[in-house]
């Protein structure tokens, strides 16, 4: 029979022997962050010369040769520096030495012409006049390569800033290796971050990356998860299970911002945006191709109320098309239509359309003032209460407002193909695609196609002046005349700008917003505080 000292003392051996045992097992914990997404990364096809998977994942891999400050600060990268010709045809970028692609490939200036060579004069790139109207591009030396272009373009040094497709790629990415036709196959660049692993409609996890160039990361890893519900990101933020969401990632509802705000695990970080939200005029319909018609619209609207009571103050009362966070964007010009309901009621009046029987509805030659409103709310759940808002202020001055809620295919059919609308909710784009890439792409019209939004003769000649300038000063002036004219014509109504907003669990610290939509936050720099 064994004693009961024995006992003791072989049970304080084998639990001693066990904790030895974990502790020899279990590793250190890793640092790791996760991002909630709302749509999958894609990052199996995320060739950088392409359209494939989510924007925002494209910089988490690829490097730019330069970078897109605030207000448009073009910055290095890549390209320690470049020249530009006197006629601004010729870029010459003088690239960095110390990188190397994260499978050890160098990076030169042999690759960076095979990233060009796979993007440049391609079809699907013609909207982006940096692929249009290049000629060529030519190896200087092993770190200097040369651009050259049919006519000078402002924009292009931003364009090649963008997060697609002229990000810079490793030769070995496609098969067979370095040819620009080849078919893609991985995605390998010289970003801080590399994909370790990838599931479909589940996640992407990203690792440091060992041959960064920069300044590396304090994190072990870096997951984007999929939450496709804004409800349930929620949820997750509440409970610890992702640690950031929010911006063009990942929605948060404004209904729950309150909860998030100084929640237990929660804090918000936010920025003034430089995207808006404004409402698209169909000039096809007779009554808003009246100006008087389009100003009462604006001077309906009340812009302080959007932004004070349905936005909880997380953005600005919108006056014109952009915020003056954009550059070229001044106070001077972007001015916009106070709120004034009497005034509106007096344009109405003048246009013709009058309260005759006293029913609080306008009308004009028997026909009541009526407007169809379309808009969407997969990707902005909070067009709907700002829909039902504009509805209410314009019934205030007589004018009918319907709501149409289109699913998303719908909604963007009727933007940009078949216009079966008289009012439509869009967002500006944002940070360097502003402002001429949105001009571009909403307000101008040529002999053979009309504008998708509002445009006139007059206001494509003064969009074509601004692509044109050489300078600062040229191009301020130009946009301000743009800027004016629009708001003189009322071709939109501009309703609110949202910040750039970002729920974060607090044990994050060193919270640094981005410049760009696309670069939303700066990944590398996130630091967990082990004390919470």
């Amino acid at each position: 029979m064994l004693k009961p000292w024995f006992i003791l003392m072989l049970a304080v051996i084998v639990i001693a022997g066990c904790a030895k045992e974990s502790s020899e097992a279990a590793p250190s914990e890793a640092k790791q962050i996760t991002v909630a997404s709302s749509t999958d990364s894609g990052i199996n096809r995320l060739d950088a010369a392409s359209y494939e998977g989510m924007m925002q994942a494209y910089p988490l891999i690829y490097d730019s040769l330069v970078e897109y400050g605030e207000k448009g600060e073009i910055q290095p990268a890549l390209a320690e520096s470049w020249d530009i010709s006197p006629d601004g045809k010729e870029y010459t970028f003088h690239l960095r030495k110390d990188v190397q692609f994260s499978d050890g490939t160098p990076f030169n200036a042999e690759a960076v012409k095979f990233s060009v060579d796979r993007w440049a004069n391609k079809p699907e790139h013609d909207w982006l006049l940096t692929s249009k109207n290049l000629t060529s591009v030519k190896v200087i030396d092993e770190f200097t390569v040369k651009l050259t272009f049919t006519k000078h373009y402002y924009l292009t040094l931003a364009e090649l800033s963008y997060p697609r497709p002229f990000r810079i790629m490793s030769p070995t990415s496609v098969e067979p290796a370095g040819d620009p036709e080849g078919k893609f196959v991985k995605a390998i660049g010289t970003t801080a971050w590399v994909q370790e692993e990838y599931k479909q409609d589940v996640q992407t996890v990203f690792t440091p990356n060992s041959t960064y160039w920069g300044v590396k990361s304090g994190i072990d890893k870096l997951t984007f998860k999929v939450v496709p519900d804004s409800q349930s990101r929620v949820l997750a933020a509440q409970n610890g299970t992702i640690d950031i969401a929010g911006g063009e990632v990942s929605k948060i509802p404004l209904e729950s911002l309150s909860l998030l705000k100084n929640g237990e695990k929660t804090k918000l970080a936010t920025q003034k945006g430089t995207a808006s939200y404004f409402l698209v005029v169909n000039d096809a319909n007779a009554a808003i191709a009246d100006k008087k018609v389009r100003q009462a619209i604006n001077y309906a609207v009340d812009k302080q109320s959007i932004a004070r009571d349905l936005f909880d103050g997380t953005g600005s009362p919108a006056t014109g098309i952009l915020p003056t966070t954009n550059a070229y964007v001044s106070e001077d010009s972007n001015k916009g239509y106070s709120y004034n309901p009497e005034m509106a009621k007096q344009l109405l009046n003048e246009a013709g359309w009058k309260d005759a029987n006293g029913d609080g509805t306008v009308e004009k030659e028997g026909e009541n003032l009526v407007f169809s409103l379309v808009l969407q709310t997969e990707e902005y759940p909070e067009w709907k209460p700002l829909a039902e808002a504009v509805q209410d202020q314009l019934s205030k001055v007589g004018i009918q407002v319907e709501l149409k809620v289109l699913e998303q295919a719908s909604y963007y059919d009727a933007l940009w193909k078949n216009k079966e609308y008289d009012l439509l909710i869009y967002r500006t784009y944002a940070d360097a695609f502003n402002p001429l890439g949105f001009l571009m792409a909403l307000f101008y019209k040529t002999n053979e196609a009309p504008a998708v939004a509002f445009g006139t003769e007059q206001l494509s000649s003064l969009i074509d002046r601004a692509a044109a300038t050489l300078t600062d000063e040229e191009r301020f002036k130009a946009y301000n005349d743009i800027f004016q004219l629009m708001n003189e014509e009322a071709m939109s109504v501009p309703l609110f700008y949202p910040d750039d907003l970002f729920v974060v669990n607090n044990r994050i610290s060193d919270v640094q917003l981005g410049a760009t939509t696309f670069r939303p936050i700066v990944w590398e720099k996130l630091r967990l505080d082990e004390q919470r």
